[in-house]
């Protein structure tokens, strides 16, 4: 597990930077599934680390169908495919509270090879 954490200033987005590797023998797709802080935050999900070009993926994401698409063994995300997770508190996020949200990453292949990592957010 991973855990991140960062520091937010209202309505001003953090970004996570999730890069998957593909600890595996053959090639294989990953799934996705990110979470959500409800109210007081707004989470955003991207295919792709560049701000510019990313394509919101937040639905696929938040409802688990989000594919990698196919990494050969050994290989990982490049930039263009890296997950990119933006948290973005608003005046009704409560300050000083620690809140974190898990992102699982589930072989399509293996169901019972999955791995977490957790972006935490304070609003100061």
């Amino acid at each position: 597990m991973l855990f991140r954490s960062l520091r937010s200033r209202l309505y001003r987005p953090v970004r996570f930077y999730v890069a998957v590797q593909n600890d595996g023998t053959a090639a294989e797709a990953m799934n996705v599934q990110g979470g959500d802080l409800g109210t007081g935050y707004t989470v955003r999900y991207f295919m792709g680390a560049s701000l510019r070009d990313g394509v919101e993926v937040t639905d696929d994401a938040k409802a688990g169908t989000l594919s990698t698409g196919t990494l050969a063994p050994g290989s990982i995300t490049s930039d263009a495919t890296m997950l990119r997770v933006e948290i973005a508190a608003s005046t009704n996020a409560v300050r000083g509270v620690t809140n974190s949200i898990p992102i699982t990453v589930t072989s399509d292949a293996d169901p019972s090879k999955s791995d977490t990592v957790w972006a935490t957010v304070v609003v100061p």
